[in-house]
């Protein structure tokens, strides 16, 4: 192995951008109920990160 091969490429992705994404997710297979009231704090939490990215 080279010593250029020893190290991958660098995602892009941030924490807000995958916070997005498993709340879509999450939304797209139905595990909130039609009205259920989704706070800020609740989500966080779940996800263990702090509510910056959530918001």
């Amino acid at each position: 192995m080279s010593r250029q091969d020893a190290l991958s490429p660098v995602g892009r992705e941030t924490l807000h951008d995958r916070v997005y994404g498993e709340l879509r997710r999450s939304l797209i297979h139905g595990m909130f109920d039609a009205g259920e009231m989704l706070r800020i704090q609740d989500i966080a939490d779940r996800l263990q990160t702090s509510t910056m990215p959530v918001r």
